[in-house]
């Protein structure tokens, strides 16, 4: 105690403080976090103790070891230099910045598919914004990242592969780049003749063909999924082609197989030749033969499923008597509630176990009535709807509705639903069991258990009921709700209680209470007492339980200063504009919630990070380190793609983005197509928050010149602005104003005279309005989905009045459209969607202008049928020169309309899952392009089926081969069917 005082007595007054050296930061930021680090007192270091003497205890630090400490939080290295000034001391602090990781990038650029970088930059512990370690740590660290990166790239099946990790320079010395430099090799295959099968001395050599066992090892779909440039083997593809074998041999009725393999890349691999080679032990081990006897109402296939023989591997007796409790559970959820299931197991041959299921199935039994006995609390329907039982419908005997069977451990979860639905609202002391009967007069009186039942032998009759017994105990209601205070306290009762949804007289809910207390918390923490905390006692009171809320607010905290890291492009003011909060300000938990919402609907950041530092001596100070991780740090980026499709032949795609336009936060995209049949340039502008307002600005221009099959050569030219929210997570609402003039010729037909050798005239067709919309994606990926729905809805009206030019066509335009996906097991996928767009024509037309109707057919609508040909008007014209009367010249015209519907149903077989999808599918097309509703009929539908043999998508393009053959072909339709090919590829 006398060397604390005493070194309390040596601090001086810190009158001023210089700032010198590199600045990441603003120096006066930096200047009041240093103030309220230290105070105004300069504290020396405590004086080092002797040689081997043990370091004293209590000594406050100083002012320079822990400002010191506090910096290096920051990212400053730092050095202090005290001297004496007239009434104190000034202190000089040198800073210079710990480097940090600008960018990880992984090289080279090209030639990584189809691995992702992604998944490389997941293996290593650099991450953008990141300080640089020591050189001891960062050698250690790269070392583990590199072991890490090959153990990767051998999973993957390039065991040449290798890595090297290197930290480049950059024009700013306190940033630096990490370059992860991937040498990925080739991929190998299989040896001719690999895998070698070696079967113990006991196996069956026959149950599986040596043929098709090495058929399992062999991937043709894999390196198609690839492009062929990967191999077929690698150390996580012989584990799955190993599970692969064993699930046949318990097909074929082996559950006890094994299956080895004896594979070491050092021994195995031939480095030159590209090629592996590995041995696959077998041991069948016994065939199990199963029977089943008794069985009527299920099959025996049915029944197979529901053994545990090839789960656990074992068919022993005790495995044989787990999967006759499997087999009467099965039968109780089918209705045969006393069914009864024994077994016999027997070794006729040393490598053969039969194993026989005797059912005695007993009635069908459908549940008749489900009665709840001593529920005085909540009505049957209430408790009905917690469980899962049914009364089996009145319609169940044709196969609708739901329920109706039961099982026993269906009755123990429904007793357990009860029981939680009671605590939920406010009966701590509830039981419930439950009995079954097949006579509703039995319930209560004979004590009938489930298991009693099942032991009353056999009977015709159909009926079951079930009861509950329920046991409330005491109701515990809300006799009242405090308040108390640990300490001196700030913030009022009345305040805390309006956040508590309870009420007095109401049920206690142990669930509610939680609720109400997480409330309160988070209201203490948005109120400036950012270490506040509640705790929840309940009092007994003659009426019920008192609820008291025990709060301790702690030290009302403020904002101090706000340091920004990981933002070497985007502006701080940017950055800052988001966050809701100003220096001084009481701190408040939502608002940072609100700042990182902000933040991410930019969508200019990967990660968004907050941490916090207390101030030593400004103790209701709390500063805030916010740390973002950019998407885009970069000047833009060049991108082509490139394809070939049926309709619209082939193209190429050169585009300039650039996500994060001069550190702003805006987007700006510069592209053009070059192909067959289409030529574009165009230009977006993206503002992520218009004038500050949480609204999306896109600005779009184009000119589009296109070889059409309805209306022959046309040019576009024309500009969008869409304003955009999402209001909702996945809803996104938006309203667009459009402009666009499209110049296309119309073929004339003249009588004889002075213009006759004019064929063709230019029509410009104008069109301005606005449109709105809603697009709610429920999809689990926006590439590749597997589950979920779309639904989207707009609107769009053109008027004159809209045009900034007056020369605008009128008419009105709707579309409503919805996609979903169905899993039907790991490894079929139905996808299903409808599409409907209706126009209007107005100021007295009958028809859309023939530049807006809507056109159907071909590779992207209804497949089969011809590009835009789903509706066709074929024109007969004579041949006067011709001395032969019934010589006619033929046109097939592409025929648009007001309306149009299209629908579609497939069947996705996936072949491959990931990344890289290899799937097939069979799919079922059909739309119709009419002018009215009226008169419309089923007839009036195009149909068409096809079979899709291959599609392969991955995140960088995609690859589809159909072919489809229409129902009911017209002219101009090849009855035999087309194909529909579709390539395309960005790099």
């Amino acid at each position: 105690m006398l060397t604390v005082t005493l070194l309390l007595a040596l601090s001086s007054p810190l009158v001023q403080i210089h700032l010198q050296g590199e600045f990441l930061d603003p120096p006066d930021l930096i200047e009041r976090v240093v103030r309220a680090e230290v105070g105004n007192q300069y504290v020396p270091e405590p004086a080092p103790t002797p040689e081997g003497a043990p370091p004293a205890e209590g000594l406050p630090p100083g002012t320079q070891s822990r400002l010191g400490a506090t910096l290096r939080t920051l990212g400053y290295e730092s050095a202090f230099k005290a001297e004496p000034a007239p009434g104190g001391i000034s202190l000089t602090i040198i800073l210079h910045p710990v480097q940090r990781i600008r960018q990880v990038r992984v090289k080279p650029e090209f030639g990584r598919f189809p691995l992702y970088e992604e998944d490389i930059l997941r293996l290593i512990r650099f991450r953008p914004g990141d300080k640089l370690p020591p050189p001891s740590e960062l050698e250690a660290d790269i070392a583990e990242s590199k072991s890490r990166i090959s153990q990767y790239l051998e999973r993957q099946g390039f065991y040449d592969g290798a890595s090297e990790i290197l930290v480049k320079p950059t024009s700013h010395p306190e940033e630096v780049e990490l370059h992860v430099v991937l040498y990925k090799g080739r991929g190998y295959q299989l040896e001719d003749g690999f895998p070698k099968v070696i079967f113990d001395a006991s196996s069956d050599k026959n149950a599986i063909p040596v043929s098709e066992i090495q058929g399992v090892f062999r991937h043709f779909w894999g390196r198609l999924s690839c492009l062929w440039l990967c191999g077929e083997f690698s150390s996580e593809r012989l584990r799955e082609d190993v599970q692969t074998l064993l699930e046949r041999y318990h097909d074929r009725g082996y559950p006890g197989a094994r299956v080895t393999t004896e594979f070491s890349p050092d021994r195995d691999l031939d480095h030159l030749a590209k090629r592996a080679r590995f041995i696959v032990r077998i041991a069948t081990r016994k065939k199990v033969e199963v029977g089943f006897r008794g069985n009527h109402h299920i099959s025996d296939d049915d029944l197979q499923k529901q053994l545990t023989f090839n789960a656990s591997g074992s068919y022993d007796s005790y495995e044989c008597q787990n999967s006759a409790r499997a087999v009467h559970h099965a039968y109780q959820k089918e209705g045969y509630y006393e069914a009864q299931v024994n077994w016999t197991r027997e070794e006729p041959g040393p490598n053969l176990v039969r194993v026989i299921f005797m059912i005695e199935e007993g009635p069908e039994l459908k549940i008749r009535g489900i009665e709840f006995a001593g529920a005085t609390g909540f009505s049957p329907t209430e408790l009905q709807a917690q469980i899962e039982s049914r009364v089996f419908p009145t319609i169940g005997a044709i196969g609708l509705g739901e329920g109706g069977y039961l099982t026993n451990t269906q009755l123990k979860q429904d007793e357990q639903r009860l029981v939680d639905f009671y605590h939920k609202h406010g009966y701590p002391d509830v039981q419930v069991s439950s009995e079954v009967a097949t006579n509703p007069n039995e319930l209560g009186a004979a004590g009938a258990t489930a298991a009693q039942v099942a032991a009353l032998g056999t009977r015709t009759e159909g009926d079951l009921y079930v009861r509950f017994d329920i046991e409330e105990g005491p109701l515990v209601r809300v006799a009242g709700l405090d308040v108390e205070y640990k300490g001196e306290h700030r913030t009022q009762p009345q305040d805390a209680l309006r956040r508590v949804r309870m009420r007095v007289g109401q049920p206690l809910s142990s669930e509610a209470a939680k609720v109400d207390l997480q409330a309160i918390r988070r209201w203490l923490r948005s109120s400036g007492f950012r270490d506040g905390e509640v705790e929840l006692e309940l009092r007994d009171d003659p009426a019920g339980k008192r609820v008291v809320f025990k709060i301790n607010e702690g030290r009302p905290m403020r904002f101090g200063e706000t340091l920004l890291r990981g933002n070497f492009r985007t502006l701080s003011r940017v950055i800052r504009r988001e966050l809701p909060w100003n220096a001084g300000g009481p701190y408040d938990e939502s608002k940072l919630e609100e700042a990182e919402r902000n933040l991410r609907l930019l969508g200019i950041f990967t990660t968004i990070k907050t941490t916090f530092l207390q101030a030593a001596e400004a103790t209701d100070l709390v500063h805030v380190v916010l740390q973002v991780e950019e998407r885009y740090d970069d000047w833009g980026t060049i991108e082509v793609a490139g394809g070939w499709a049926t309709d619209s032949g082939w193209f190429v795609t050169p585009k300039y983005v650039n996500s994060n336009l001069f550190g702003l936060g805006k987007g700006l995209n510069l592209g053009g197509t070059y192909g067959e049949f289409r030529q574009e340039i165009s230009t977006t502008y993206i503002d992520p928050r218009l004038l500050g307002f949480r609204l999306r600005f896109d600005l779009n221009w184009f000119y589009r010149v296109e070889q059409t099959i309805r209306l022959g050569s046309i040019k576009t030219i024309g500009f969008s602005g869409t304003f955009s929210r999402e209001v909702l997570p996945k809803l996104r609402l938006f309203l667009r104003y459009d402009y666009k003039q499209v110049s296309r010729k119309e073929v004339l037909q003249r009588p004889s005279g002075a213009s006759e050798d004019i064929s063709d005239t230019k029509i410009a067709t104008p069109s301005a309005g606005w449109g709105a919309g809603f697009d709610y994606d429920r999809r689990d990926s926006p590439l590749m989905p597997s589950r979920g729905f779309r639904a989207s809805a707009s609107g769009f009206y053109a008027a004159r009045l809209l045009d900034p030019f007056r020369e605008s066509t009128s008419f009105a335009k709707f579309n409503v459209t919805t996609t979903g996906y169905v899993p039907l097991g790991r490894s079929l996928l139905v996808y299903g969607g409808v599409q409907y767009d209706h126009g209007v024509p107005l100021d007295g037309a009958s028809l859309l202008p023939k530049t807006e109707r809507f056109f159907a057919g071909g590779d992207t609508t209804v497949r089969g049928i011809e590009e835009d040909r789903l509706k066709t008007e074929l024109i007969k014209v004579p041949l006067p020169p011709l001395p032969f009367p019934d010589y006619y010249a033929y046109q097939l015209i592409a025929v648009g309309g007001n309306i149009r519907i299209l629908g579609k149903l497939e069947l996705i077989y996936p072949l491959t899952h990931g990344r890289i999808a290899v799937q097939n599918a069979l799919f079922f097309d059909t739309g119709v392009i009419t002018n009215s509703l009226d008169g419309l009929r089923l007839e009036d539908f195009r149909h068409s089926i096809g079979i899709a043999p291959i599609r392969v998508t991955t995140p960088v393009g995609f690859l589809s081969f159909e072919y489809a053959w229409p129902l009911d072909p017209r002219v101009g339709d090849d009855p035999t069917g087309r194909f529909h090919f579709n390539f395309g590829f960005g790099f």
